[in-house]
């Protein structure tokens, strides 16, 4: 039996026994650039996130303006492709209230 590898190769990490959800795995493959949210301690009770599919949207909702207001500082655009291409990325901002 031989094996061999063909390419390029950015990381690897191989976790015996163990196994990653459905949404990392996804977005291994999909995922190259979109919105993160590290909700900090504090907030992560106070408000929901979540994320449409390709991580390009996400939606806040919550009833505390200084938890929302928090997790707004919180949000960051990543970009893992390996040339990322250049220009400008467009941010919209729409709130809702009830």
């Amino acid at each position: 039996m031989s094996q061999f590898f063909r390419g390029n190769l950015a990381g690897l990490m191989i976790r015996s026994g163990k196994l990653e959800n459905k949404k990392v795995i996804d977005c291994l493959y999909t995922c190259k650039e979109g919105l993160d949210v590290q909700l900090p301690e504090e907030v992560a009770s106070a408000v929901k996130v979540a994320f449409n599919p390709n991580q390009s949207s996400l939606t806040v909702e919550g009833d505390d303006i200084e938890a929302f207001d928090k997790v707004m500082q919180h949000i960051s655009y990543l970009n893992s492709r390996q040339f990322p291409t250049p220009g400008i990325r467009h941010l919209r901002i729409s709130t809702t209230v009830k």
